[in-house]
């Protein structure tokens, strides 16, 4: 229970910068990439602008220098992918096991049908018979 606490916690920490307009150019960044579906290009040319744009202002040349050009970094510091869980589901009886259980090879689930027949999609893209449930943890 520790680590989960700990865990919400990580997003209650402040982590956004004190100046403001850099503030702005990393939320604007973050809205445009995840809500708006920029691709990663798109982004990263959205954080050359910004940058250039205060390299063109002397009162805000040094924080050209903390402007990413990576919005993967953005995304790191703000922590804002999910954590999940992974889950099969069994097609005789409906059971969710564990994802690592059945990359065990754990032999037989709940209704004893043998858990080696149950095909995954894995990330190089076999084969998937059964349903891979994603699930986040409370």
């Amino acid at each position: 229970m520790a680590a989960t606490n700990d865990a919400l916690e990580s997003h209650f920490v402040r982590k956004h910068p004190k100046n403001t307009t850099l503030f702005a150019v990393y939320i604007t960044t973050l809205v445009m990439y995840i809500l708006y579906r920029l691709p990663r290009r798109g982004a990263a040319v959205l954080l050359a602008g910004m940058r250039s744009v205060l390299k063109s202002q002397p009162s805000l040349f040094s924080l050209a220098t903390e402007v990413p050009k990576d919005p993967r970094k953005l995304l790191a510091l703000y922590d804002l992918d999910p954590v999940t869980c992974s889950y099969v589901c069994c097609p005789a009886c409906y059971y969710l096991y564990p994802y690592s259980a059945v990359k065990a090879k754990m032999s037989k689930g709940v209704c004893q049908l043998p858990i080696q027949s149950l095909n995954i999609l894995y990330a190089d893209g076999i084969f998937q018979r059964t349903p891979r449930w994603f699930h986040l943890p409370q």
